[in-house]
């Protein structure tokens, strides 16, 4: 690749961890301990504004950024680990949540972040597991 190139794909990924460690994981962190009721799709929505505001994207041009995908949040017990599923009008489960966050940059580079947050799971789940 070139030294551009390179660039251009550090731009992505450091916009990604930047919408994710400072909007998505303080959002869901909130509902967790205000034990709130969000639906996925009011936080995937959330996701694409920070994408684009520079109090969560520093360091670069934000009209520059744009999802390569919507953002997916899931919980419930109802996952789905395809790139191609939409967030869901259900209301936040906070014992797991399965995030993820794509940014495409300029360019055409795209970078992502998938996380999955357990909160005090059982030691055992109905399976055995």
């Amino acid at each position: 690749r070139e030294d551009s190139e390179i660039s251009t794909v550090k731009k992505a990924c450091n916009a990604t961890v930047d919408v994710f460690s400072k909007y998505l994981k303080e959002q869901i962190m909130d509902i967790i301990d205000r034990d709130k009721k969000v639906k996925h799709t009011k936080l995937a929505e959330g996701v694409e504004n920070a994408m684009t505001d520079k109090k969560f994207v520093t360091g670069y041009d934000t009209q520059q950024i744009e999802p390569c995908y919507p953002p997916i949040i899931q919980s419930g017990g109802n996952y789905a680990l395809k790139f191609s599923v939409s967030s869901d009008k259900k209301q936040s489960s906070f014992w797991v949540q399965l995030c993820a966050v794509w940014v495409f940059d300029y360019k055409n580079y795209c970078s992502n972040i998938c996380r999955t947050f357990m909160v005090n799971p059982p030691e055992k789940n109905a399976e055995g597991l």
